[in-house]
């Protein structure tokens, strides 16, 4: 800053600096991508099931302090033992791997997507309505109708069905009881609309919103 030359002794201390700055940063890297680790999906990226259900209760806490609105979504893959006895595991994890792909691309960064178990995915959509987290997981359920995965010269499409209650202090008076009305409502989707839906439970019962138009079975 003087103008002046760098001396040798300049160097020395500069260069002791960035590797000390290095080093440093290395560390926080490393740590970062633990981090990253300890709470993501190695295979589609989401966030893992222990994460998803810390925030669970972290956020329905808060919905339950302040009146804020939170609604959770589930939904499984239809068929996906089948799938992958037909196709092969590898196959299967592409699939899982798109969804998740395309899971990231329909959520907004303050909702919490995650891979709950084997092809099982949940959202946790914060200061959301039922109304909605029905509309996003309708798009979301329509965007895999549409995906197409290829195998040996032909298209392979796959099937969803989807689960979504909403916070209410009447009917849900712990974390737990939010997610299984959703997952109570995605069983409804199965055992009474053959999968490939979109089932909400409204506080009174199950209501089907959106049937697909296709059925594959593969």
């Amino acid at each position: 800053t003087s103008g002046g030359r760098i001396t040798p002794r300049d160097k020395e201390i500069l260069d002791l600096f960035s590797e000390t700055v290095g080093t440093t940063l290395e560390r926080v890297f490393a740590q970062e991508e633990l981090k990253a680790a300890l709470i993501r999906d190695e295979l589609t990226g989401l966030f893992n099931r222990r994460y998803f259900m810390n925030r669970l209760s972290e956020e329905y806490e808060r919905a339950k302090r302040y009146g804020i609105p939170l609604s959770l979504c589930i939904f499984d893959i239809d068929n996906f033992k089948l799938i992958n006895d037909t196709y092969g595991h590898i196959f299967g994890d592409q699939v899982l791997r798109q969804i998740g792909r395309l899971i990231s691309g329909a959520v907004r960064h303050v909702d919490i997507a995650a891979r709950y178990g084997g092809e099982e995915f949940t959202i946790l959509f914060t200061h959301t309505t039922l109304e909605d987290a029905a509309i996003i997981a309708e798009r979301i359920h329509r965007n895999i109708l549409n995906l197409i995965f290829p195998h040996d010269e032909k298209g392979i499409q796959v099937t969803a069905t989807f689960g979504i209650s909403t916070y209410s202090p009447v009917n849900i008076r712990e974390p737990k009881e939010l997610l299984h009305q959703a997952d109570m409502a995605l069983y409804e989707g199965k055992r009474q609309y053959s999968k490939n839906c979109l089932v909400i439970y409204t506080g009174s019962g199950y209501e089907i919103i959106q049937r697909g138009e296709i059925r594959l079975e593969p």
